[in-house]
């Protein structure tokens, strides 16, 4: 189960995840001084996307769409076609190399984006997402009400923040994968939501 887990996530890795060759020479020197290579943020992300289960990552490759781009450029997520390097690739997060040195939560935001849109509607542009309440699935409709009710009770907003739905999602799955005791204590029952089924090996069918 880990070899094949292993085996996805460097698919991953070479076929959506990209580095932008200048993205330490339009850095700060703060983030060059971070990264003693163009390779090292990728890998860096790599590494915070390990707790992913294998049914997730095997979800994901199984669309045309779903890249990242390690950049300069300020993090977000285009759920439409975005240009890079000559190519058009759809759906589309962009993660800054000043936010993984910086605040690898934060870093992951993007990537909790691509996720939501890929649970909602397998990636179809202009499709639903996850924290939308829909799910590309009968089993993923199910866990996106449960969402809905972990988002009503918002343990992870803090106070005085109007947080949308989206925003939520990616709040407590990048805290998840980057300090799920930190997730667990705030907000259990995000934590259990994400523990208990879409972060679960178990929950997804079984990898061949």
């Amino acid at each position: 189960m880990r070899g094949r887990h292993r085996a996805l996530l460097d698919q991953l890795w070479r076929e959506r995840l990209h580095t932008d060759p200048q993205v330490l020479t339009l850095s700060l020197p703060a983030v060059r001084e971070a990264f003693a290579s163009i390779w090292e943020p990728a890998l860096l992300l790599k590494s915070l996307l390990n707790p992913l289960p294998g049914g997730l990552l095997a979800l994901w490759l199984a669309q045309q769409g779903g890249h990242i781009v390690v950049s300069h450029a300020p993090s977000h997520y285009e759920s439409g076609r975005e240009s890079w390097r000559n190519q058009e690739l759809a759906a589309v997060g962009t993660v800054c190399a000043a936010d993984l040195a910086a605040a690898p939560q934060q870093a992951l935001y993007p990537v909790a984006h691509l996720i939501d849109h890929l649970l909602g509607s397998h990636l179809s542009e202009g499709g639903r997402w996850f924290s939308d309440g829909t799910g590309a699935t009968p089993r993923l409709a199910e866990q996106a009400s449960r969402f809905a009710e972990a988002y009503r009770l918002s343990y992870a907003t803090p106070t005085g923040l109007d947080e949308s739905p989206r925003a939520y999602w990616a709040r407590i799955l990048s805290l998840y994968l980057v300090s799920p005791t930190e997730l667990n204590t705030i907000d259990p029952l995000g934590y259990r939501l994400l523990q208990g089924t879409l972060l679960a090996d178990r929950w997804w069918p079984p990898l061949h």
